[in-house]
């Protein structure tokens, strides 16, 4: 957090004089928010099959399992080979 205030903090050098602190915010949640999209998360376009390695497809939201609820989460994505009549 303190490299994301710095980051701020050197980016304020460079705006007008007045309201330094209002701006500060927001460069620090702009800070924040680079942050969260670029290191927080991992973003990927699919998933492959651990068997055959083809492309799955989004079948949307199902209710969790005992393991997912015990792992704290309440819906799961659900993935599904189009070309096998299998989930």
């Amino acid at each position: 957090m303190k490299e994301l205030q710095q980051n701020a903090r050197e980016k304020l050098q460079f705006q007008p004089l007045g309201g330094k602190e209002k701006m500060f915010e927001r460069l620090y949640l702009e800070e924040i928010t680079r942050w969260f999209k670029q290191n927080f998360f991992s973003w990927f376009d699919g998933i492959d099959c651990d068997r055959c390695n083809l492309p799955m497809v989004n079948s949307g939201l199902k209710q969790a399992t005992s393991q997912h609820l015990a792992d704290g989460a309440s819906t799961v994505e659900w993935y599904i080979l189009p070309y096998h009549n299998q989930p």
